[in-house]
């Protein structure tokens, strides 16, 4: 169940996911996420082994762990690319052109690379926006209509957060594209398109920077494309903003 979400868990075992979460609970743990972490504890380990560096070792040289890491994120990339549907891109970009707005949202580790992607697409039309804070997130879930566009990121898609930031904006009628890695999820249940990002992650002990690479990886393919189809407004917003912060520069 390591790298399974609380959905394929509960497909597995023919039961709900609120089964799967009471589950837990009844034996002490907080939820699904506290469950596996236990879990994590009664593995065997190798010995010398870091696992919160994955399948590197205390004893490997600057050259193996860098190596490693080099290949286990090109690896992820390649997965990741390997997962996309074009139709899905297509859509997603068609979606965004049409959208009075485009919001993105992300907790925790997923903020960051909600905010990049929100960065990015800032710079070529006024559409972008994110909120940093949870709760004002919320409200803006809130405020969405639909004629709204959320991009949503969530690496497990099983957040309590950002699943019911998905369910506002649903009821909302707005359009939602997700980034997650797992098809079957809380948060896919409310998705219009999902794009899978894959991650080399061998244990959640810790947040592997391949989680936000793939991630990125799928933003700047939606930032590309958007930027094709809608190449005038985007190179005239481009320059305006690229000049503002070209005055900045020392």
């Amino acid at each position: 169940v390591l790298h399974q979400s609380i959905t394929e868990v509960a497909e597995a075992c023919d039961v709900g996911d609120a089964t799967v979460s009471r589950f837990c609970k009844t034996l002490g743990y907080k939820g699904y996420n506290d469950f596996k972490m236990a879990v994590v504890q009664y593995l065997p380990k190798n010995e010398g082994t870091d696992f919160s560096s994955g399948d590197i070792n205390a004893s490997d040289s600057i050259e193996t762990v860098t190596k490693n890491i080099l290949a286990k994120d090109i690896e992820a990339l390649n997965e990741t690319c390997n997962l996309i549907r074009e139709e899905d891109i297509r859509s997603a970009v068609e979606m965004m052109t049409n959208a009075n707005r485009i919001m993105f949202f992300g907790v925790g580790s997923s903020l960051a690379s909600a905010l990049e992607g929100c960065n990015r697409f800032i710079r070529i039309t006024p559409k972008a926006s994110i909120n940093f804070e949870t709760h004002m997130q919320y409200a803006a879930a809130a405020l969405m209509s639909e004629n709204d566009v959320a991009v949503i990121i969530s690496y497990s898609g099983s957040t309590r957060e950002i699943v019911e930031i998905a369910k506002t904006a649903r009821a909302r009628k707005a359009k939602i594209i997700c980034i997650t890695k797992y098809i079957r999820s809380p948060l896919t249940h409310y998705a219009d398109i999902i794009l899978l990002c894959s991650s080399n992650e061998r244990n959640v002990h810790g947040f592997s920077l391949s989680v936000e690479l793939t991630q990125t990886f799928l933003l700047d393919i939606l930032y590309t494309e958007f930027f094709r189809q809608n190449y005038e407004s985007s190179q005239e917003n481009k320059a305006v903003s690229t000049s503002l912060f070209s005055k900045k520069l020392l």
